[in-house]
């Protein structure tokens, strides 16, 4: 691994660990901004996607959050927090089986 890609590695996990942060903090807005500019270049980047989801679904957008959360559990279905941020999501909408 060239120094570059361990810089690259190292900034990436620090943006990602900033945007969980600030959507623990209740700062869905900026952590959702943080997550976008991750995905900007790390397209399939899941712990941001889960970011924006998370973010989405506490700003009120439950529909939107509900698509993401599904997409995001079919191709990470070991992701735990995003199974369980999904079951919020359904609650949300009142599917609750």
């Amino acid at each position: 691994m060239s120094a570059k890609s361990q810089v690259q590695t190292g900034d990436l996990q620090t943006a990602v660990r900033q945007a969980m942060q600030l959507l623990s903090a209740g700062e869905a807005g900026l952590a959702r901004e943080q997550a976008e500019e991750i995905l900007q270049h790390f397209p399939d980047e899941v712990n941001s996607q889960f970011v924006v989801a998370a973010a989405v679904r506490a700003q009120g957008h439950q529909e939107d959050a509900l698509q993401r959360l599904q997409a995001l559990v079919q191709i990470a279905p070991d992701f735990p927090l995003a199974q369980q941020e999904l079951g919020f999501a359904y609650a949300a909408v009142g599917q609750l089986y």
